[in-house]
């Protein structure tokens, strides 16, 4: 990614992120395909063997085609950093999901809690002292990267527990095989193939805040008809939604990355910038799949604690099921307006002072 954007100047970097992000979408679009046409036909294990030559014939690639540069630096890796967020998350994770065993109020929850909270605040002292920081906090002093970093989280970051539920839902709700699951996703997946190097254009010509409004559109009006599913969902419902999520999806992905470049002052620094924005996307992602299915959790058991007189049954299951998703789906719905609320005004904002600048 920091070599594609390296590659362009910043006024192109929107279409040409786009288009990157548009390929890599097309990954999205047949991977969920071809892995239920393998576990449909053989071992599960080939879902990992299939990667091997795909990577071989990538790393031939890129030896051949790819000119290093020589260049000295004095960067270090932040070997200390690194150990500490990735303390900060396993902590994290650890306390979220136990609760789903022993309860909320439990030692086992709250001890491993702390030690997250007491991890990630010597991570941001540490790294704000570092002179070759894992996270550079001064990013966030950037409004280019943290919009960027933001449209990233909302789309990408909160695609990791739809992604996780759906394919069950489709499975153990409506009885889809997993061929059959594989092939209903294809709307959501090509999206994200599809509008990245639209939205790259759109980015250029008309700016972050309107990239903001259609992903915002596209976001909660999916997780509204997300709450509709119900066991028995159609079709035309299951499409429409895939299609909008998948719509959100691929606009984060379209103009997030030239969003987070677009303030940058040293074009040296786009690796950075792009190792950063990639990071925070990967901890939001890991932060909203252990909390959604956590609640997913108690959501299906709260079901079963209020219906105690329904004798356990497929049907049973799937209501219970049903309810643990409308309540995770609600819980990612209220987050994302909460996030896009201030995020909108941040960005019309920040349009509103290019503009004056520009006059």
């Amino acid at each position: 990614m920091a070599l594609t954007a390296s590659a362009f100047p910043a006024k192109e970097q929107g279409r040409a992120m786009g288009i990157y992000n548009g390929i890599l979408g097309l990954g999205l679009a047949f991977g969920p395909v071809f892995g239920g046409i393998i576990l449909s036909f053989m071992s599960w294990h080939w879902i990992f063997f299939i990667n091997i030559p795909i990577i071989i014939i990538s790393l031939c690639i890129c030896y051949f085609t790819i000119q290093g540069r020589d260049s000295k630096t004095d960067q270090e890796m932040d070997w200390l950093g690194i150990v500490l967020i990735a303390a900060t998350l396993m902590s994290f994770v650890y306390a979220v999901n136990q609760a789903t065993i022993t309860g909320w109020g439990s030692h086992l929850v709250i001890y491993p809690f702390i030690a997250s909270l007491v991890f990630l605040g010597i991570f941001i002292t540490v790294e704000a002292k570092s002179n070759s920081p894992f996270l550079p906090m001064s990013l966030f002093s950037n409004r280019g990267f943290f919009l960027g970093a933001t449209a990233y989280m909302i789309a990408a970051g909160f695609a990791w527990p739809i992604i996780f539920l759906v394919p069950l839902y489709l499975q153990q709700v409506l009885d889809y095989s997993v061929y059959n699951a594989s092939i209903a996703l294809i709307p959501m997946t090509l999206m994200t193939a599809i509008l990245p190097p639209l939205i790259g254009k759109i980015y250029d010509h008309k700016g972050a805040f309107t990239c903001f409004i259609l992903l915002a559109s596209c976001l909660i009006l999916s997780f509204l008809l997300f709450l509709t599913f119900t066991t028995q969902t159609h079709l035309t419902v299951l499409l429409l939604t895939f299609l909008l999520f998948g719509a959100a999806w691929g606009i984060g992905n379209g103009f997030a990355t030239p969003l987070a470049l677009s303030n940058l002052s040293n074009h040296q620094d786009v690796g950075v910038v792009n190792g950063a924005a990639i990071t925070l996307l990967n901890i939001s992602g890991v932060v909203s799949l252990s909390v959604i299915t956590t609640l997913f959790h108690f959501g299906e058991q709260s079901w079963y604690h209020n219906h105690a007189h329904h004798t356990v049954s497929t049907q049973a299951s799937k209501f219970a099921f049903t309810h643990g998703f409308h309540i995770s789906i609600f819980y990612l719905a209220i987050t994302a307006v909460i996030i896009l609320i201030p995020t909108l005004y941040y960005a019309y904002s920040t349009t509103l002072n290019k503009a004056a600048t520009l006059n």
